[in-house]
């Protein structure tokens, strides 16, 4: 019914547009037009396609077909707008059924208003939904923000068409995405068997990545050596070398480690895991050499807070275990005990505690000063080496003087340990000496100010006898 209204005002439409021709004749050359500007839109030649078009339009605009057709030339002339005022205007009369919804969402893609496009290409799909391509439209859209949205569209296109292996390959790499690895490496498989007479090495080449990431380093390797020129992607030695690793190979590891490493004479990381291959074959001399060159190269990287990091918060816990044992040490006098002495040296003479208690300045400040040149010292082998217990030791005691130091320190501590109730002793004794020296002054003013009085009494007594 609504046809056939529709049909009756484009009647009297084109009857009643002034022209000498019949509605039919009219009518006729409206669908001549509209038929050359698609034959022509095929041979690419847009803009003429485009004039056609809008011939037709000029005889009526009520009609659909020409807007319709005017609307996708558009597209490839890529007049975002202009198509969009087609496809709408293509909407208006034929309503949410209309397949200009599907080119609208393309138009909207195109000019980044996401949000219309999704609803344009949804409102499309649920009239037409064996559409394959809106279905890998939609999905490529999705692949931005929702992966299983995205998975659930290629999935129907694969349903729809089999044979076509690109809807494979997009599936796998959203399935890489989403952390679904073996149903991935299932869909890459697909790919290779519906391309194989095609250089593979790109999907190889993730494939075997996705085997390794699943622990298995067998099927990995397979992959990994199919590649046909695995110099345009030399991270496939380095690759290889893990899966070798992985499968107790270590001889196979190290020759491909070597080759990345030859390419890449900086890459610390793979010099680290040739270190470490070499360390289980037993060559602990070429562990040690690789694992050093790996840990320098880190350092030269290393911004000045990544390397001293440690050293500023040593110089921090210093400082704060000096201000706390200061506020704690409160006792007055010659009050100070041995026992309690002992109890600073064992739970705080990392830091000195026991000096700060018995007040030995001195002491303290020599014991910070060595402390912290040990410590700045050690700072590159601690952070580069606290996985490497054998190395790490080794390294702190080959770095400048840390050895004697080291050695004062524990002298130091030998020390302390043997004379620490004679500091107390010492430290209560400068205490009563503080306090008692000003007592034989203070005697010697009272005995000066009493014979002074003496002498005026008995100057006194003189004057009353006369």
């Amino acid at each position: 019914m609504k046809k056939v209204i529709l049909l009756i005002i484009v009647a009297a439409l084109l009857y009643n547009c002034g022209s000498d021709l019949s509605y039919e004749e009219q009518l006729k050359n409206y669908t001549s037009l509209v038929k050359k500007a698609d034959s022509i839109s095929l041979a690419k030649d847009y803009k003429k396609a485009e004039d056609y078009a809008t011939k037709a339009i000029e005889i009526t605009d009520t009609l659909a077909p020409a807007l319709l057709s005017r609307g996708n030339i558009r597209l490839k002339l890529k007049k975002w707008d202009e198509s969009i005022d087609d496809f709408d205007k293509v909407i208006e009369i034929e309503g949410n059924k209309s397949l200009a919804h599907k080119g609208l969402a393309i138009a909207k893609l195109a000019s980044d208003d996401e949000d219309d496009f999704l609803e344009s290409i949804n409102i499309y799909l649920n009239y037409h939904n064996s559409d394959v391509q809106s279905h890998e439209l939609r999905a490529e859209y999705y692949s931005k923000n929702d992966y299983n949205k995205a998975i659930e569209d290629y999935s129907y296109c694969i349903n729809a068409v089999p044979l076509n292996s690109s809807y494979y390959l997009k599936r796998g790499n959203l399935y890489t995405l989403n952390n679904q690895e073996k149903l991935g490496i299932k869909d890459y498989q697909s790919y290779i068997q519906l391309n194989p007479n095609k250089n593979n090495d790109e999907i190889l080449y993730k494939r075997g990545t996705l085997n390794l990431k699943v622990n298995k380093p067998k099927e990995a390797v397979i992959d990994f050596l199919k590649i046909e020129n695995p110099n345009s992607r030399p991270l496939t030695f380095s690759l290889l070398g893990d899966s070798y690793y992985q499968l107790g190979n270590y001889h196979e590891a190290i020759k491909f480690y070597s080759t990345y490493i030859r390419l890449f004479p900086s890459a610390s990381d793979i010099i680290e895991k040739r270190g470490l291959s070499f360390q289980k074959m037993g060559e602990l001399n070429k562990a040690e050499s690789d694992i050093k060159k790996s840990a320098m190269l880190k350092w030269k990287n290393k911004g000045f807070f990544q390397k001293y990091w440690l050293f500023i918060l040593y110089l921090i816990f210093f400082a704060m275990t000096y201000i706390i044992i200061s506020i704690f040490n409160t006792e007055e006098y010659d009050g100070r005990k041995a026992k309690k002495a002992y109890m600073f040296f064992f739970v705080t003479g990392i830091v000195g505690g026991h000096y700060l208690y018995v007040k030995s300045y001195i002491r303290y400040t020599l014991y910070f000063i060595l402390l912290s040149v040990l410590v700045y010292n050690s700072i590159y082998s601690i952070i580069s080496f606290y996985n490497y217990k054998y190395i790490l030791w080794n390294d702190i005691l080959d770095v400048g003087k840390n050895k004697y130091i080291l050695y004062i320190i524990v002298i130091l501590f030998g020390l302390d340990l043997l004379s620490l109730s004679y500091l107390v002793y010492s430290s209560n004794q400068k205490v009563r000496f503080s306090v008692s020296k000003d007592l034989p002054e203070k005697r010697q003013q009272e005995i000066t100010d009493l014979e002074t009085a003496t002498k005026q009494i008995k100057r006194n007594l003189q004057i009353l006898d006369v």
